[in-house]
């Protein structure tokens, strides 16, 4: 078991289901490069079952910090706190409901010390419902190379949120996240890739990714609008991109049931 200059940070709220929690946590306590530190972010109240988990994972695990932000504010400030307060070289992000491979912490550490430029590096992932053992599972890939995932982000993410691993220091050059009235992640995106910062993803299923919710949360008007801003205000002038990103868009106002089925016969 080796032990890397990491830091995992797993936001948790009011909707986090016991159960995927404690699965969540149990595979980055087990990954074969074992994290130095690991923030359990509670944004908001939450019930008393996620507090008793808390509380015995803090119990059972030295590395495992509760940090607790006085409020909902949101996951924009949730990541940003347990940034600032991680103090290693690598940070990681994590979700309460999705499950990390074994090795995944291990390969990203390995491939940023065999590209010492890559500063922001995501993975593939397995798109599951309930079981990752016990069910069929959907390979969900993101490209590669910059380039690729610099045209992608007028019409998708380039990452897979929850698989991001960046060098810390990255932040002094991009900044953290944005506020949450903001799409958080794509915008953190996009200033990266306007400031310079040097990206990658590993073409492994690294990340067991939960997709049940994922389109009616990214359908509210609220959020396509956001979206809208970000996408045009990272502006091309490519007619296919910009095609691309005007369908990725009205895609979201169909009815939930299509937007179903546009998602699994698309992604």
């Amino acid at each position: 078991m080796k032990t890397s200059d990491v830091t995992v940070g797993i936001p948790f709220y009011s909707g986090t289901e016991p159960r995927h929690f404690v699965d969540a946590i149990d595979s980055i306590q087990e990954q074969t490069h074992e994290p130095k530190k690991i923030h359990l972010i509670q944004d908001g109240s939450v019930s008393e079952k996620v507090q008793k988990v808390v509380r015995k994972k803090e119990q059972e695990d030295e590395r495992v910090e509760h940090l607790q932000l006085g409020g909902k504010k949101g996951l924009s400030y949730a990541l940003n706190c347990s940034i600032l307060r991680s103090g290693t070289s690598l940070y990681a992000r994590m979700d309460a409901d999705d499950i990390s491979h074994p090795e995944r912490l291990e390969k990203q550490v390995r491939f940023f010390n065999l590209n010492p430029k890559v500063e922001i590096l995501g993975t593939w992932a397995r798109e599951f419902s309930s079981d990752p053992e016990e069910e069929d599972t959907f390979l969900k890939k993101v490209p590669t190379e910059q380039k690729e995932m610099e045209d992608i982000l007028h019409y998708r993410s380039p990452f897979i949120h929850p698989s991001v691993m960046f060098r810390r220091k990255v932040f002094a050059k991009i900044g953290l996240y944005p506020s949450q009235e903001q799409v958080e992640d794509l915008c953190l995106w996009s200033r990266a890739f306007k400031k310079g910062a040097r990206t990658a993803n590993i073409a492994e299923p690294l990340l067991y990714f939960r997709f049940q919710g994922v389109v009616a949360r990214r359908s509210s008007l609220g959020r396509i609008g956001r979206e809208a801003r970000m996408r045009f205000g990272y502006g091309t002038l490519s007619p296919k991109l910009n095609a691309l990103k005007v369908s990725s868009l009205l895609v979201r106002i169909f009815p939930e049931r299509i937007q179903e089925w546009v998602y699994s016969e698309l992604r």
